[in-house]
């Protein structure tokens, strides 16, 4: 198969740079898959997985929560708001998170953004399911 660069850039960092032969990314309508040759394309993205493939087939997996995706040709941007690799992922503090979401929606308190708390606790469901790619559980 034949091979384009690829690169997640956020803003502190990049966060990955490889050629690979295929991408998976969570589309704001939907999942979205790219290979060489892909019509030049902008998307926006949501929270999700994202997996990269390269030509040995091994694959590489990040929890993104958003961003934008352009793609040329050879070449595939991803920009996001925050991404993290599956083995960078810290999953005590996934757990947290998720505890503190489930707890603020909880509450059903006045002061509480309820959406604000979901989207909370769906970063975490994400990063928890990535986090499990790395040993094979997911």
């Amino acid at each position: 198969m034949r091979e384009f660069s690829f690169e997640i850039l956020s803003p502190e960092r990049i966060i990955y740079q490889r050629k690979i032969v295929s991408l998976v990314a969570p589309g704001v309508e939907g999942y979205l898959g790219v290979m060489a040759n892909h019509a030049p394309m902008l998307a926006a993205l949501t929270v999700g997985q994202v997996k990269s493939t390269d030509a040995s087939n091994a694959s590489s997996y990040f929890a993104l929560s958003g961003g934008i995706l352009g793609v040329s040709k050879d070449q595939v941007t991803l920009l996001a708001d925050a991404a993290e690799k599956a083995e960078e992922i810290d999953v005590g503090r996934a757990e947290s998170a998720k505890s503190r979401a489930l707890s603020r929606l909880s509450k059903r308190s006045p002061d509480v953004d309820i959406a604000k708390a979901h989207a909370s606790l769906m970063r975490a469901l994400n990063r928890l399911h990535v986090a499990a790619k790395r040993t094979g559980r997911g």
